[in-house]
């Protein structure tokens, strides 16, 4: 009897045991599972602190900018795009194509880069083999008729530059060529932008240009006119008075 006794001590002394490992290998896996979820619940917190903020400027603004328009050019197979958060692509980005126009409202760097910041709030590099600044840009109506004698005809191209492999079509004399806009871009190239958005020279000696500038392009560069003659004016008035 007394031996049952000890054998039943036993027992409970094994079943104790087991029922201790058990908790301590229990406590352990819920310590892992809470370690391993840690580094996912930071991760949300990094992503939703680099979140677009529509009334952060991501630049540090060059101040002595002024906005103009912008031709783009040389698009890679890649794409080139417009973002919301400067060299950051997502959902909200914006694929650019060869000689799309925009406006650049501001120029700034973030990070090693220098980028536009557009009027649309969008972002894109300022890498001049993409981005060409222009000097000009006159919205105009009418068309060009096509005056050259030549089996080879005037080239219409993608984009503003004449020396580039970005030839899309060809026009040749007698044909009349509806336009939209008359370009001049930093580098000094002249040329109009056709219904089409292709490019075409404004070189007098191969075509009559029949365009005119609407009424409402005519009054503001009126007003763009009149705002540097009352400046000087005033200027002329102040240095005068001395």
């Amino acid at each position: 009897m007394k031996h049952i006794d000890t054998h039943i001590r036993s027992i409970k002394k094994l079943l104790l045991l087991v029922v201790v490992a058990a908790g301590i290998i229990l406590g352990i896996g819920l310590s892992i599972t809470k370690c391993a979820a840690e580094p996912e619940q930071e991760e949300v917190n990094v992503q939703d602190e680099d979140s677009y903020d529509p009334t952060k400027e991501y630049l540090d603004v060059d101040k002595k900018f002024k906005e103009c328009y912008l031709m783009v050019r040389a698009v890679p197979e890649s794409g080139f795009r417009a973002n919301q958060i400067p060299g950051e692509e997502n959902d909200k980005s914006e694929e650019l194509s060869n000689g799309q126009i925009l406006k650049g409202i501001k120029r700034g760097t973030y990070g090693d880069e220098t980028y536009y910041r557009l009027d649309n709030g969008l972002y894109v590099n300022a890498n001049i083999k993409n981005v060409e600044p222009l000097t000009e840009y006159i919205k105009v109506n009418g068309y060009l008729a096509i005056t050259y004698i030549s089996a080879s005809g005037i080239n219409l191209r993608s984009w503003a530059d004449f020396d580039a492999d970005n030839v899309v079509k060809t026009v040749y004399v007698g044909e009349k060529i509806q336009v939209k806009a008359k370009v001049l871009t930093e580098k000094g190239v002249s040329a109009y932008i056709t219904t089409d958005d292709l490019y075409i020279t404004s070189d007098t000696r191969y075509l009559n240009d029949y365009t005119s500038i609407p009424e409402e392009a005519t009054t503001q560069q009126d007003k763009k006119k009149d705002k540097k003659d009352v400046s000087k004016k005033d200027y002329s008035e102040t240095t005068s008075s001395k």
